[in-house]
């Protein structure tokens, strides 16, 4: 993953049926994960710019998410009123 000095779309990930709420980078840099309206969250490859995993699980919109801090973990918070791990 290089700096990007363009203003030009570098790539545009399809997947989610609803409205994107937030994403963050893994600490090494090799994923992207997002979170959705549709209730989910997907793990990109930033290499390749595919969903490698779609995590289900809450029952409503999910509207964050954060790595731990040695990258072992992934939270999500929803409006479901739960965290997940």
């Amino acid at each position: 993953m290089g700096a990007y000095n363009s203003s030009e779309c570098v790539q545009t990930l399809q997947g989610h049926t609803n409205l994107v709420n937030y994403c963050v980078y893994s600490q090494d840099g090799r994923h992207l994960v997002s979170c959705s309206h549709d209730n989910t969250l997907k793990v990109w490859d930033t290499q390749t710019w595919e969903c490698v995993n779609t995590l289900q699980g809450h029952t409503n919109y999910v509207n964050h998410c954060v790595y731990s801090q040695d990258g072992g973990h992934l939270v999500s918070c929803s409006n479901d009123n739960t965290l997940k791990v």
